[in-house]
């Protein structure tokens, strides 16, 4: 049954349809996948991995803990070559449900309540996240990063992007804070090696998303580089 959720969460290599899924979904198919569906991955997992069948897959909670650890680290390495916006917050849910997995096969209370916690936020966070990219595509008909600058000029949604970018990555007091420092404890609770691999994702997961925040609200346009450049509104923009 472990592919089968595999594939809801997803988990790499299982996550292939995710990022096309978003790319060609529209906004409220985004917010509605993003919300609702994958988490009904981890629900499976809890139901059934846990309850049910967690004693036949002891012997392979290795393999489960490096499935996971490669599907935070591969994602986030595609994510920071992707120049689709959509794209880019569709590999940082692989990511976190990569890290929900890994705390739900820990057997522990904690990894329980962090992984419930995160799916919690997550729903809200990602799902924000793509409701303002689809604010974007309505307004500049692109989801190019490069066609993007400056968008701290317009008060509203520059506060909002930033507030769920800072949401996403974890400031503290924010769901995503929570779930992620109660997993750390669960994961030292398990091994400590565990927890300083699982750090290293954590991290560059950070640096990807201020870098995202940064480009799209205070870089510069270079989309004067690019030929066939669509039609962005100007007065939008600035």
């Amino acid at each position: 049954m472990f592919p089968g959720f595999a594939f809801k969460m997803p988990l790499y290599p299982f996550h292939l349809w995710l990022p096309e899924a978003h790319v060609e979904a529209p906004t409220v198919g985004s917010i509605i996948l993003a919300g609702l569906v994958l988490k009904l991955g981890g629900y499976g997992f809890i139901r059934f991995s846990i309850d049910l069948l967690f004693l036949g897959g002891v012997d392979f909670l290795f393999v489960v803990y490096i499935i996971c650890y490669f599907s935070m680290l591969f994602s986030l390495f595609s994510a920071a070559c992707q120049i689709d916006l959509k794209r880019i917050i569709a590999y940082g849910s692989v990511s976190h449900m990569a890290f929900v997995t890994l705390c739900i096969f820990l057997g522990n209370l904690g990894g329980l309540e962090s992984a419930v916690l995160m799916m919690l936020g997550h729903g809200f966070v990602s799902s924000s996240l793509f409701l303002l990219v689809g604010i974007l595509y309505e307004r500049g008909h692109t989801r190019n990063i490069r066609y993007y600058a400056g968008l701290y000029k317009i008060a509203g949604f520059g506060f909002y992007f930033l507030f769920f970018i800072l949401c996403d990555i974890g400031i503290p007091f924010s769901p995503s804070f929570i779930s992620e420092f109660i997993g750390f404890m669960a994961i030292i609770q398990v091994s400590i090696f565990l927890a300083v691999f699982v750090s290293f994702p954590i991290i560059l997961g950070v640096v990807i998303s201020l870098i995202l925040a940064a480009r799209v609200l205070f870089g510069l346009n270079d989309s004067r580089y690019f030929t066939n450049k669509p039609r962005i509104l100007t007065n939008f923009l600035y």
